[in-house]
């Protein structure tokens, strides 16, 4: 009797919540229900999300509500009496609630057993297509990040998952010295400057000399040469980088938002079709399938 729907049909990536009391419980409800949205993203690492985080409204029977968490689907949520009561708990599914991104990541995992990937870029662990294949233990995978702030975090948010292997490594195709360039909340750390300087102002960012390692020798190194999927994000990189592997998997999901500004993307994607990958864009990301 508490009906709810997740959609955006103009655009599947952006969600429209809807929650809907049936009119028949007026009969035994004479108070508004209070609907709560709640964000699951610290949720995962053993934090409880306040209920002063997400968004909230009121409901009387035959009522309902509509909400637009924008791109984030990842939302619980729960109906309560005046009294604080939970009545009604709905937690997020990923082959349900997620992206397209989301349910593809999800379902390949579940539907192939003991697959393993490389995660590059993971910034937090906090959101990413590969997060909930990892956090319901359906993949192994090695998780490399290379500023050491963001990779601090994203070790103490899954130091309770035993399925992933840790990283503080910035990757490059050959190894060696490299200019890293950082700035901001750090979201767009990167190898290629260009990246910085459409968020940043030239004295927000800092430049210095940092030690890479080839990706190749790290895939060798932790014998993943048989690794089944590849998530990257990497500010710009992602198609350089990928050009270069060595070793390639069943499928790849990298951000192409960057790498289309500073001219990598359409090589890569000539690329990997040539190599029988099927390209599938989904907004700033493209998804590359092995066929």
């Amino acid at each position: 009797m508490i009906y709810f729907e997740l959609h955006n049909h103009q655009n599947p990536e952006l969600f429209t919540f809807k929650i809907e009391i049936d009119e028949r419980l007026k009969t035994i409800i004479k108070e508004p229900l209070t609907v709560k949205f709640l964000p699951i993203s610290n949720i995962f690492y053993n934090k409880i999300c306040s209920f002063k985080e997400g968004w909230e409204t009121k409901i009387m029977p035959g009522g309902w509500a509509t909400w637009n968490g924008g791109s984030c689907s990842r939302w619980n949520i729960v109906v309560m009496d005046n009294n604080n009561n939970v009545l009604f708990t709905r937690e997020y599914n990923s082959l349900y609630d997620g992206g397209e991104l989301d349910k593809f990541f999800s379902f390949y995992c579940k539907l192939n057993k003991n697959t393993k990937g490389i995660v590059i870029g993971a910034h937090n662990g906090e959101w990413g297509h590969w997060t909930q294949p990892v956090l319901d233990k359906d993949t192994d995978c090695l998780i490399i990040e290379g500023s050491k702030p963001q990779f601090d975090e994203l070790t103490q948010n899954y130091k309770n998952y035993n399925n992933c292997t840790f990283i503080n490594e910035i990757v490059t195709i050959d190894g060696g010295d490299i200019e890293w360039h950082t700035g901001g909340e750090g979201y767009t750390d990167s190898v290629v400057k260009q990246v910085n300087q459409r968020f940043l102002k030239d004295n927000e960012i800092t430049t210095e000399i940092k030690k890479s390692v080839s990706i190749n020798n790290l895939i060798e190194q932790y014998n993943y040469q048989d690794y089944d999927w590849l998530h990257t994000d990497i500010e710009g990189y992602d198609a350089e980088l990928i050009m270069g592997l060595k070793y390639l998997p069943k499928f790849i999901l990298f951000e192409n938002e960057h790498s289309k500004f500073i001219g990598t993307y359409e090589p890569c994607i000539n690329y990997l079709k040539n190599l029988n990958y099927e390209i599938i864009e989904y907004g700033i990301d493209t998804l590359a399938v092995k066929q």
